[in-house]
């Protein structure tokens, strides 16, 4: 019996010894398993950045845009000038600093008319082109409108040289109410 605990004891020294001995390593199939799953990784990853990219540009574009577009236009400005709807207003477009202006051409949109006790037939018109011919002391050009509706009204002024190409574009934000709040409404002028 002490012989075969001999056997035993000896048996297992020879295992542990060769176990010692033997390499402790990884085997060779696991290095090139570790080193497919960090690519896989780094692919993943890479892959994962393009579509957020992918996604994010056109996202950052359409804000930019949104932005761009908000601060160009603004709803909340204020008007050049407020009216009351059904009465006359004077409009005075200033002209002194335009060089070669030989005609202004005035826009009106829709439900804006033209007044003229004069010629009562430009109130039928929504653009009308007038020959300028500046001077010093002629700084002014007056124009007589009226709107038959509430809201926020924009007229177009361009200021056109002598073979009528525009020199210049102006507009006039005109709000027109039912009373008038500001009585220096009809003194201000377009610049």
């Amino acid at each position: 019996m002490e012989n075969g605990m001999i056997n035993e004891e000896q048996r297992a020294k020879a295992i542990f010894a060769k176990a010692r001995s033997a390499d402790a390593g990884p085997s060779v199939y696991m290095k090139t398993r570790v080193l497919a799953e960090l690519r896989e990784r780094r692919q993943a990853l890479s892959l994962r950045r393009w579509k957020f990219w992918g996604v994010a540009s056109p996202v950052a574009s359409a804000f930019l845009i949104a932005i761009g577009f908000l601060a160009g236009h603004s709803p909340t400005q204020a008007p050049d000038l407020t009216a009351s709807t059904h009465r006359l207003v004077a409009v005075r477009i200033e002209l002194s600093q335009v060089k070669n202006a030989n005609f202004a051409e005035i826009i009106l949109p829709e439900d804006v008319h033209f007044y003229s006790e004069k010629f009562p037939t430009l109130e039928q018109k929504q653009s009308i082109t007038m020959a300028w011919s500046g001077g010093a002391e002629n700084t002014k050009l007056p124009v007589v409108i009226r709107s038959d509706e509430l809201g926020r009204k924009k007229i177009e002024i361009r200021i056109l040289d002598q073979n009528r190409r525009v020199i210049e574009k102006r507009s006039l934000n005109i709000e027109f109410t039912d009373s008038v709040t500001n009585t220096e409404a009809f003194e201000r002028s377009a610049v």
